[in-house]
């Protein structure tokens, strides 16, 4: 059984200027069924195609494994595709159908699994494999079901609706109503350890792989940090939280909407690897829910820095002040100064994406949340939590930006003195060590 590599796959230009020439997937129906026998996923999936332009070329990212039995569009069958690069799929119109402003394509196909899994049998179906056909940028809008052999575990970000008997088999259905990075996990439960517990009337389930020794401090933190996000800022928006170690060299982690992925290699890789969940439970509040206009400047400031400073002020209200005042200056302020060199810093409003370099990252995860907290000092305690409970309750389900917090900084600065300087902090290199305690 191979191991998938999880890569970022490069776009090709054509493909870029496709998603740009006028036309977006508006809404989903995925039906999949999962054939142990012959390990296949057969897949059948209906899009919505808004069109504002008559170009009869559409690009899909979608994965070079599929094995493609027909496209059709509005019933029409035999619409003419190919495959261009590694999994880069264009669909041609015809003449007539390109003159119409919305569509409906049909895709069939099949893909092996062994194209998805893991170690332990895991099947791991994450957007990033391009399992359906997908734009870049987009998200998950729609209906999903999966139909699935009964002694296997499906798993899957978002909430299930209802999960019936169909003959040998158990079929799950879900129902997105805003975008979803939609993700399955399909394994054995033989294969793995369950655990539970509850926090603010929520149940959280936890999949590990057997003999992993950190699963109680993990536990702990998932708990314990999801019962603060629900106090503070409010009600969890979904039925439950699902915690998943997936059993993979090649994978971190991720937080998806309803869920937490990890392998036991990520603490490895984070500068606080004593602490890390409660970061990642912080983004079904912020992230999730109120969620990042990624076309906006300070995007990552926004869906980073915030929630960083979120688990700041989890590990604050846990552990106490003494705590938050080390967290500042031991990890934050010691990571970007001893991390960053001058030459190469960089503003929070030049980042372009965290991924492009160190510097980069440091910006957003050790400066960002000191800029936090020196905004938090000069707005007062009283403030700022009205400031952030008030964004929560603004934004949920709607693209936020800087522009919307500078906004709601606003509300509860009515000198300006405080935005003035968050300004400041916003487009300067270094860090004022004076303003952080």
């Amino acid at each position: 059984m191979k191991i998938k590599i999880l890569l970022v796959v490069l776009v090709t230009g054509w493909l870029l200027q496709a998603n740009a020439a006028g036309y977006s997937i508006s809404n989903y129906k995925i039906r999949a069924d999962l054939d142990i026998r012959t390990r296949m996923l057969n897949c059948h999936v209906q899009m919505a195609i808004l069109k504002t332009d008559t170009t009869r070329l559409c690009g899909f990212l979608f994965s070079r494994e599929a094995r493609v039995s027909g496209i059709s569009a509005d019933g029409v069958a035999g619409i003419l595709y190919h495959f261009s690069g590694r999994d880069s799929l264009i669909v041609r119109l015809n003449a007539r159908q390109a003159k119409i402003k919305k569509i409906s394509l049909l895709f069939t196909y099949s893909l092996p699994l062994d194209s998805f899994c893991v170690k332990r049998g895991m099947v791991v179906m994450k957007r990033s494999e391009r399992w359906y056909p997908l734009q870049m940028g987009g998200l998950f809008r729609g209906r999903l079901a999966i139909r699935v052999p009964q002694n296997l575990v499906t798993v899957s970000n978002g909430e299930c609706l209802k999960k019936v008997r169909s003959g040998d088999a158990l079929q799950y259905v879900w129902k997105t109503t805003h975008a979803c990075n939609i993700a399955l996990f399909i394994f054995n439960p033989d294969s793995m350890e369950y655990k539970q517990s509850m926090a603010a009337g929520t149940r959280i389930s936890f999949w590990f792989v057997p003999g992993f020794k950190d699963e109680k401090r993990i536990m702990s933190q998932v708990t314990n940090s999801f019962g603060f996000y629900s106090t503070f800022l409010g009600k969890y928006r979904n039925h439950g939280y699902t915690v998943i170690e997936i059993p993979s060299d090649d994978f971190l982690g991720q937080g998806l909407q309803s869920m937490l992925l990890f392998t036991s290699r990520l603490p490895d890789y984070i500068p606080d690897p004593g602490l890390w969940a409660p970061h990642e439970v912080g983004h079904q509040w912020f992230g999730n829910v109120v969620s990042p206009d990624e076309n906006a400047r300070g995007r990552w400031f926004v869906e980073e820095s915030i929630n960083e400073y979120l688990r700041a002020m989890y590990v604050e209200h846990s552990y106490g002040t003494d705590s938050l005042k080390r967290l500042l200056r031991e990890l934050y302020l010691k990571n970007y100064t001893g991390i960053v060199k001058k030459e190469k810093d960089v503003p929070i409003m030049e980042v372009v994406s965290v991924n492009n370099s160190v510097e980069e990252a440091q910006t957003i995860y050790a400066k960002g949340p000191l800029v936090l907290h020196q905004l938090r000092r000069c707005m007062g305690d009283e403030n700022w939590n009205g400031c952030i409970k008030r964004i929560y309750d603004d934004f949920r389900k709607k693209p936020f930006t800087l522009e919307d917090f500078k906004r709601h900084i606003a509300l509860y600065d009515s000198e300006g003195r405080c935005l003035a300087r968050f300004n400041e902090l916003l487009v300067s290199n270094g860090i004022d060590e004076d303003y952080l305690y």
